[in-house]
């Protein structure tokens, strides 16, 4: 009697994607980015090397899809912040909202290590595109508040990337550097800085 052939598990594309996003976000963290081979990634995923091609280009294309992932979750987050908290007013509503960006942050500390070391490399203009998308969707917010009174700001998209890149540098520093910032500290720290800057 022939022995039984293993079954070929055919698994979605959005599922295998995302398998081999984690697995990436897995090896990278551990290794490092330019250490990190295709053949490690798709070990970790348990898939076949060839199959990694299915779905990305190469290793970079898969970092610039893994900087879209992270940041559409992040901007996600704060959408359901933004809608859950509206009714507490804009001053508490910018205090939840700082609270997430830097709680997204720290909770993900491996990952930001990882894509903060590669800020300068190829495929940075991934990161920065994913950056632009969230200072937009504060400004946005910042908008709201203003035509309904509960903000002050000359220039709202100047004032959204000062405040997410002075935030978001901060938590990054913090974590590749081993500083010893807490996230109680940094979270207090932009809520008062945002407040103020915000003030009517």
């Amino acid at each position: 009697m022939p022995p039984t052939a293993r079954r070929r598990v055919v698994k979605p594309a959005d599922v295998r994607t995302e398998e081999l996003l984690a697995s990436a976000e897995r090896v990278f963290a551990a290794r490092g980015i330019d250490a990190t081979t295709v053949a490690e990634i798709t070990a970790d995923a348990g898939v076949a090397k060839g199959n990694f091609y299915r779905y990305f280009e190469s290793k970079e294309h898969l970092l610039g899809a893994l900087k879209a992932r992270f940041y559409a979750q992040l901007i996600a987050r704060i959408d359901e912040v933004a809608t859950a908290r509206l009714a507490d007013g804009w001053p508490a509503l910018l205090d939840a909202i700082v609270d997430t960006l830097v709680d997204f942050f720290f909770e993900r500390a491996d990952l930001v290590r990882v894509l903060a070391r590669d800020a300068t490399a190829s495929g940075s203009t991934a990161l920065f595109n994913c950056e632009r998308a969230l200072t937009a969707q504060i400004a946005t917010g910042m908008r709201a508040g203003i035509a309904d009174g509960g903000f002050g700001a000359v220039d709202p998209d100047l004032t959204a990337a000062l405040l997410q890149h002075g935030v978001v540098r901060t938590v990054e520093y913090a974590l590749i550097y081993d500083e010893p910032v807490t996230r109680d500290a940094i979270a207090s720290a932009a809520r008062e800085v945002a407040r103020k800057a915000l003030a009517p």
